[in-house]
């Protein structure tokens, strides 16, 4: 079982008769205090938990059988505690040195735009496009460290998409570089710049190319991954969490789902 540091991990055993049967629980080898049903679960793991290894021993009259072992694998990606860059939108504004902007139809919402409810616990929140037909939008942050190059980063987002029509269409991406443009041109979707792009693709224009998460490097395909639409199209607010080392190994998670882990980056390093 694969988790990101900070959730819980569920194990659980079945046996054909379970009338009088006794469970006990096992981490490392070690009896787990009060884990005595068919099901545990683990508290909110540490990066420490990666590698553990869990078992029961099931106990019925004179007999006892212990499961497999199962490995517990963390993987410690979250959010930054202290990040060099931070925006909750609560003021209504649009950062200082940001820029947005986008396209729409006549008559139709203009987009993007930052709005002060609709976010997370009904705080601001960056639009960039409403369940409308024909709009895009873009964010584009101020460099950091006046465009310097950036070799390592993690990146956390509480994204919201859905809530449009039954067959979305088309997407979104999130673009790491000094040449990112306010709205991407083309499939908006597929990113833009010379950076690290990942692409949120909701709509499979007939090839079963999508639902997908996509990375890009310098407008190169690195990796695809089809995904449940659910995990690109939720309607609800859910974390993506991005990390890019130095040594170009790229994890990305999406609420609790983990997308690519270790994922080498050619040509980065």
């Amino acid at each position: 079982q694969t988790i990101l540091v900070g959730k819980t991990a569920t194990f659980d055993v079945e046996v054909n008769n379970p009338t009088g049967a006794t469970y006990q629980w096992f981490k490392n080898g070690t009896a787990i205090a009060g884990a005595t049903s068919s099901t545990y679960t683990t508290p909110a793991t540490v990066a420490a938990d990666d590698g553990a290894k869990f078992k029961a021993e099931v106990t019925a009259g004179a007999e006892m059988v212990a499961s497999q072992e199962a490995t517990l694998t963390v993987v410690d990606l979250a959010a930054p505690i202290a990040p060099q860059l931070c925006y909750d939108f609560n003021d209504g504004a649009v950062p200082a040195g940001a820029e947005i902007g986008g396209t729409y139809l006549e008559g139709a919402t203009p987009v993007a735009f930052v709005d002060v409810v609709g976010g997370v616990n009904n705080g601001g929140v960056l639009k960039l496009t409403t369940s409308e037909n024909s709009q895009a939008g873009g964010f584009r942050s101020p460099l950091i460290q006046e465009g310097a190059q950036l070799l390592e980063f993690t990146l956390a987002a509480d994204v919201l998409a859905g809530n449009g029509t039954a067959t979305p269409a088309d997407g979104f991406s999130m673009n790491i570089a000094n040449d990112v443009p306010i709205t991407a041109a083309g499939d908006a979707e597929n990113g833009g710049g010379t950076g690290i792009s990942i692409a949120f693709d909701t709509y499979d224009n007939g090839g079963g190319e999508a639902p997908s998460i996509d990375v890009r490097y310098k407008g190169q395909v690195v990796a695809v991954k089809l995904v449940p639409l659910a995990l690109v199209n939720s309607g609800d607010y859910l974390q993506v969490l991005l990390r890019v080392k130095e040594n170009g190994l790229l994890d990305l998670a999406v609420g609790d789902t983990i997308v690519y882990r270790n994922l080498e980056v050619p040509g980065y390093a």
